[in-house]
């Protein structure tokens, strides 16, 4: 539990909870169901069995999986999508470290999950300001009284939401940055998606927000964003944090006005609903010529990555971008993307658009009632490709589209690994294994949607695509 904490840094600081000290296991599986609690995640351990009993007798439904780590991936995608509270439980020791990275990206991603092993301490509120991971640690004869604690949540005051539209009123070049956190209760997705529109300020979008504005929104922008930074006179970051994305805040022009709006008091918190209301009643707009200047520079960017499209792979392997514009003519409008893998779904952020809000997740995935798409490289499906046990055996159908090598600093140290046939670890698995080599667009579109299709009648599929190189990430870095 001490590393944990270690992990985290001083999470309870930024995040109230509920307070639970329970008589016995029925009683703590209770209290999941009494906050709302449908599924527990799990790998089964002999310290953890009487609670994952309780919740099957109490109607929660367990989920079984291949590794620790993806119970919390689980519970992490169960949070961020039904807007509640996921919930992990594995064993002692082993089983607890080996949940390390899936909780500290949960942390970075605010996103509210439980994670019961086996001293007692707190359950998340659904309605805390700041969400994120919350360690449970369950001696097994140990478990007292119920009180709920106190709630910090900030709210702007009729000062600040002055002083920082009056930044706006007088805006000539403003620009929004949207992060995940923007997409957190307790206001709704639908209900985001209407006041960013109505504000229409030209928009990036990034992490859960990915989607937020649809695939037709005349505000949203997704190249230049560096050269657009450098010219606003006011950005906004909207549960955007300048970190290592934002080169630290060094991307920013000296010369505008930054208003950050965040539930960490670090980040200044402030609420954009609210001060979107204060635009809108004094009847601001963004200046449409400032967007229209965005806009040439997006779709002369369009037309440079769909000539780069055509272009064909040096080492004579499928086009990467080339797969990913196909993928994106063929993606169902309720399907869900999961991403991870370096320059690959570095690419797709670009090129691949998610059709609504919430439909796109940074790493981290399990399946839904909608068809379900993982995009990533060979390193992340080395790690995790062993889960479509798991899915075939909840009947959950996935389709993952599998394989990238970066090298970088111009070495291929540790990157050049050999073209494995993971189609046929799909086809162990009981799923349906695909090789996709030929450049054809046609072939390419079919296969995918022939993929796509059998998700819906309850097939899974690994399609194994060998792709080459690319110019497209150049200057970037993939981390």
């Amino acid at each position: 539990m001490q590393f944990l904490k270690r992990v985290l840094g001083n999470t309870h600081s930024k995040n109230k909870y509920l307070i639970s000290s329970l008589f016995n296991v029925e009683e703590t599986s209770k209290r999941l169901v009494s906050h709302g609690v449908k599924e527990v995640f799990t790998l089964c351990g002999g310290h953890i069995s009487p609670i994952l009993v309780s919740c099957e007798n109490l109607g929660i439904r367990v989920v079984d999986t291949r590794h620790e780590v993806t119970t919390v991936y689980a519970a992490d995608a169960v949070a961020r999508l039904k807007q509640t509270i996921g919930v992990a439980a594995v064993t002692s020791g082993p089983g607890i470290t080996n949940t390390i990275t899936a909780v500290k990206n949960a942390q970075m991603a605010e996103s509210p999950i439980l994670l019961i092993a086996n001293d007692p301490e707190s359950y998340p509120s659904g309605s805390i300001c700041t969400p994120g991971p919350v360690f449970i640690e369950f001696p097994l004869d140990v478990l007292h009284h119920y009180e709920m604690a106190g709630r910090d949540c900030y709210v702007p005051n009729a000062t600040e939401l002055k002083f920082n539209g009056g930044h706006y009123f007088s805006s000539q070049r403003p620009i929004l940055l949207m992060g995940a956190q923007a997409t957190l209760p307790p206001v709704s997705a639908k209900q985001l998606q209407a006041t960013v529109e109505a504000i229409g300020v030209p928009t990036y979008l990034g992490g859960m927000c990915r989607g937020l504005l649809g695939i037709n929104s005349q505000i949203q922008l997704r190249h230049n964003r560096r050269d657009a930074l450098k010219a606003t006179d006011v950005v906004i970051l909207a549960g955007t944090v300048a970190d290592f994305r934002l080169d630290y805040g060094k991307i920013l022009s000296p010369n505008s006005k930054v208003i950050a709006i965040n539930r960490d008091s670090i980040q200044l918190k402030k609420n954009l609903v609210k001060v979107s209301k204060k635009l809108t009643e004094k009847e601001w707009k963004s200046p449409p010529e400032w967007l229209n200047k965005l806009k040439e520079k997006e779709i002369a960017k369009e037309r440079k990555n769909q000539k780069k499209m055509k272009e064909a792979s040096p080492d004579g392997k499928l086009n990467p971008l080339k797969l990913l514009g196909q993928l994106d003519k063929v993606i169902p409008e309720d399907a869900i993307l999961v991403a991870d893998g370096g320059d690959f779904v570095g690419s797709a952020a670009h090129i691949v658009r998610p059709r609504g809000p919430l439909q796109w997740l940074d790493p981290g995935a399990f399946g839904t009632l909608a068809p379900v798409i993982i995009i990533y490289g060979d390193g992340s499906a080395g790690y995790s490709i062993m889960e479509f046990d798991s899915f075939v055996r909840m009947k959950l159908p996935v389709v993952a589209i599998a394989r990238e090598q970066v090298p970088l600093f111009k070495s291929a140290i540790s990157c050049d690994l050999a073209f494995n046939s993971y189609e046929k670890i799909g086809e162990a698995l009981d799923t349906d294994g695909i090789l996709l080599t030929n450049e054809d667009e046609a072939e390419i579109e079919n296969t995918l949607k022939k993929a796509i299709d059998g998700s819906r009648t309850g097939r899974s599929a690994v399609i194994n695509a060998q792709i080459g190189k690319t110019d497209f990430r150049e200057g970037s870095l993939s981390v």
